[in-house]
């Protein structure tokens, strides 16, 4: 028997229709596969099965899966081959709107229900009426949320926010997760009996990489949509770059790769996809890459804030491997060990009883008060932290000969942060980078 071409779109949809008995069942496009889904590996013929099999019920289904395998896909065929399919299908994702918002943008609320609510809503399950509601990531739910959800799956009825009256909903739910639940519940952070009624039917969905067979026929599809959105002539990838897309693990699944489909397609200048256009992680031959520079907004400050050539000394010292580290810095103190580096301070640099802090005279526990807390009317710690501040900013300058450029990026904080700190502990430097105190 002959090897069958995954994109041999007539002889795909006839081995499509005989192996899952889908004959005459019209749920078949012309690429042979279940719209909206995509795949011809053994597995997704599985989960073609179980969508035929509970979309025509009005059971609760539960899909599970990685991030970006399609769960809302699977949804969206439960939906389009159900009875429901002339009605509404509505998805909410759980984990992007904070907990105190989820009750009235489920179920609605009254006007005049809290400050804001200057008209009516309509909640995601009025507006699901007769159709079916896809609560994606439903495990991050809060508690609260929870029971309620748990009480309207039974009853079918619940009361807007801030209203008296019960509306009644004909609503089939179908919920996602990719956190097991049975873990969640294990945790104590998810319900076992909300979760019992919405795994009537489970579906789990495979990883890409565990259908990697499927990869040339998703990327042919996506070249497909973003070459006509973004009006380019590509006919197809080359061998190479389509061995390197067989290989790739997919952490991210099948949204990783539609993803990186739509970069090609931007940046491809041929008719036909190279490998060179891939990015690094999938272009190398072990799939990775050096680690990349994350923009951080500290990175962002410490490059903006990197000094100009004009203004960092000559010749900067060596700075000692252990100095400064915060966790294990020990202030100056003359019975104390002391980091030694061959740097010498300028001759105006400040007295070590200038930097030192005084001693702890530390009182008897039985005699301690309340106010021995204090300070100067300060609390005791953020003194004591102040002085820990003073003395690492004034050791830095004295190590950078007085530059609060190189100062403050050794420091990891911005030049502005440096001259608050200097004018709030009275320090200056003098046009010869000595240091003085004000």
């Amino acid at each position: 028997m002959n090897s069958m071409d995954p994109t041999d779109n007539a002889q795909l949809s006839k081995t499509l229709r005989e192996g899952n008995n889908l004959k005459g069942l019209g749920v078949l496009d012309k690429n042979g596969r279940l719209c909206p889904l995509v795949g011809t590996h053994p597995k997704m013929k599985q989960i073609y099965d179980q969508i035929l099999l509970w979309a025509p019920t009005s059971a609760s289904i539960l899909v599970t899966g990685e991030t970006g395998c399609g769960k809302e896909l699977v949804a969206q065929a439960l939906h389009d081959f159900s009875n429901r399919s002339a009605g509404p299908f509505v998805a909410f994702d759980c984990c992007t709107m904070p907990h105190d918002l989820i009750d009235s943008a489920l179920f609605g609320h009254e006007k005049g229900a809290f400050t804001g609510a200057n008209t009516q809503h309509v909640g995601h399950f009025e507006r699901a009426n007769k159709g079916t509601l896809f609560l994606d990531e439903i495990s991050n739910l809060s508690m609260e949320m929870q029971a309620k959800l748990l009480r309207v799956l039974q009853t079918r009825k619940f009361e807007r926010v801030g209203g008296t009256k019960e509306v009644y909903v004909d609503v089939r739910i179908v919920a996602a997760s990719n956190r097991p639940l049975e873990d969640c519940c294990a945790k104590g952070s998810f319900r076992e009996d909300l979760m019992h009624r919405i795994n009537t039917g489970v579906i789990e969905l495979p990883p890409l990489r565990e259908r990697s067979s499927d990869i040339p026929l998703l990327s042919k599809e996506f070249l497909k949509q973003f070459r006509t959105q973004y009006m380019k002539d590509i006919e197809g990838f080359s061998q190479e770059a389509m061995d390197a897309l067989c290989t790739y693990r997919w952490p991210g699944n099948v949204r990783e790769l539609r993803n990186v489909i739509e970069r090609v397609v931007i940046l491809t200048p041929d008719a036909v996809v190279q490998k060179s256009v891939l990015p690094p992680t999938i272009s190398s031959p072990n799939g990775e890459s050096p680690e990349p520079t994350i923009l951080t907004p500290s990175v962002v400050r410490r490059i903006a804030n990197e000094p100009k050539a004009s203004e960092l000394p000559p010749t900067l010292p060596q700075v000692p491997a252990n100095f400064p580290n915060p966790p294990k810095y020990t202030p100056y103190h003359p019975s104390l060990p002391q980091v030694h580096t061959s740097y010498q301070p300028p001759q105006h640099s400040p007295s070590p009883e200038q930097v030192a802090p005084a001693p702890l005279v530390l009182p008897p526990p039985s005699k301690l008060k309340a106010e021995d807390g204090f300070v100067d009317g300060e609390p005791r710690l953020f003194v004591e932290i102040n002085k820990f501040e003073k003395d690492l900013i004034v050791r830095t300058l004295s190590l950078f000969h007085g530059n609060i450029a190189s100062t403050a990026i050794w420091l990891g904080v911005s030049r502005t942060t440096i001259y608050k700190k200097m004018e709030r502990y009275g320090i200056g430097v003098t046009a010869h980078r000595e240091i003085e105190f004000r």
